[in-house]
């Protein structure tokens, strides 16, 4: 158990303060291990028996939501990143993988995985997935300044974070 200091929020939008269970960022999205400092008993959630939960010495910061993944629909506590017109949050199982929330509350995933495919030559090679800046020249489509960003697009936590603080204050 790596203990650290943090607080669920319960449906019922209520916050408790206490310990939680910091491992890594897939089992942060399966389950929330929480330790009650007033009765000592340590009880583990998953995603919908509590809305949220958040490690206070660091801000990381996991909700609930449902998304889609290889077609199969999962409930899971994905760590929120940026609140704004669009919101983005990241879960990693595999592969990294960040979801936007757009204004309708559709969840887009955006991911850079590596398919095997076949040379002209016969052989194989690993090539990177890059339909995700398409789907971000699409989610930020209306923003002049996040447009001109577009040109360097890179598949990272910062750069994607940027996109959206700018997209929401544009």
């Amino acid at each position: 158990i790596n203990l650290r200091p943090g607080y669920i929020i319960t449906n019922e939008n209520d916050s408790i303060y206490g310990s939680i269970d910091f491992r890594t960022a897939d089992r942060n999205s399966h389950q929330c291990v929480f330790k009650n400092p007033l009765t000592g008993e340590t009880k583990t959630y998953h995603p919908g028996d509590i809305y949220a939960y958040r490690f206070t010495d660091d801000g990381r910061f996991y909700v609930t939501r449902t998304i889609t993944i290889n077609e199969r629909e999962q409930t899971l506590f994905l760590e929120y990143i940026i609140q704004g017109i669009i919101s983005l949050y990241y879960y990693r199982a595999d592969e990294p993988s960040y979801f936007f929330e757009a204004e309708d509350g559709r969840m887009i995933e955006v991911t850079n995985k590596e398919e095997l495919v076949q040379t002209e030559s016969g052989g194989n090679a690993y090539k990177r997935d890059l339909k995700y800046i398409g789907i971000l020249n699409y989610l930020f489509s209306d923003s002049d300044k996040v447009k001109k960003k577009m040109k360097n697009v890179s598949f990272s936590r910062d750069y994607f974070a940027d996109l959206t603080k700018d997209y929401h204050y544009e």
